[in-house]
């Protein structure tokens, strides 16, 4: 018998910091505070009970359907904005499980309508984007460990995507493992450029690009790193570097 095991982590993300620990930052002397997640009417101080307050709410509202039959687990990215008004708008899956996930997810975090408080530039309330990342995972019996953590599997993901990508040439098989190692680590860096070069391999510039500005707002990778010489012959690496430098 199988007993359903989720985990829900929510990261609430101010895009404009793509920083957990964020609350309130200073941008060319303009003082920026981002949105606040609000429960039972009550505005939170820190983040970190943010955090908890809004999984609290999330957890109590999740449950995993049946339909869905154990088939899907990973971590669940979802970006939208919290306008002036405190209104939320603009719902992106910057990381799919897939399509009926992101449907179910964005439902959820709809029903926190009414709870947010704007973010505000020099005290005046703006519009401002937000990320939710929800990890998501199906459990054999009670009592008995996972198989694997995502951290393993993205990993298993990424080494089984590298060696069709860089030693057998296989593109299109690499990219499904790529895949794969991105639904199970969406902030990897590396998974990310790895699946942009397989990408732009395909043909498809436009998921590579999309991956490459992705892991450029999570920070940029080290383009001096050793481990590039691998990948400078492929056709996306010097977009890549243009991208990333720019």
């Amino acid at each position: 018998m199988k007993k359903i095991v989720f985990i829900l982590l929510c990261m609430i993300i101010p895009v404009i910091a793509l920083s957990q620990e964020t609350k309130h930052v200073i941008v060319d002397e303009v003082s920026v505070t981002p949105p606040k997640f609000m429960h039972s009417e009550q505005i939170v101080q820190i983040v970190q009970e943010e955090t908890t307050s809004l999984l609290d709410y999330l957890t109590q509202k999740f449950v995993y359907p049946e339909e869905w039959k154990l088939l899907y687990q990973g971590i669940e990215v979802i970006q939208f904005t919290v306008t002036e008004k405190g209104e939320l708008e603009n719902f992106v899956a910057v990381n799919s499980i897939a399509p009926v996930v992101d449907d179910y997810i964005i439902e959820l975090i709809k029903t926190t309508e009414g709870l947010w408080k704007p973010g505000t530039n020099n005290g005046e309330p703006i519009a401002m984007e937000k990320e939710v990342a929800m990890q998501i995972k199906t459990g054999e019996v009670e009592g008995s460990p996972y198989i694997k953590s995502f951290k393993a599997l993205a990993t298993n993901y990424y080494k089984q995507g590298s060696k069709q990508l860089l030693i057998k040439g296989h593109s299109k098989r690499a990219l499904k493992r790529f895949d794969n190692a991105v639904q199970f680590a969406p902030y990897e860096k590396s998974a990310l450029m790895m699946r942009g070069l397989c990408r732009y391999e395909i043909g498809d510039t436009d998921g590579a690009r999309q991956d490459w500005i992705r892991l450029k707002e999570l920070g940029g990778i080290d383009m001096e790193a050793p481990y590039f010489s691998q990948v400078k012959h492929l056709k996306g690496y010097e977009e890549l570097a243009f991208i990333l430098s720019e």
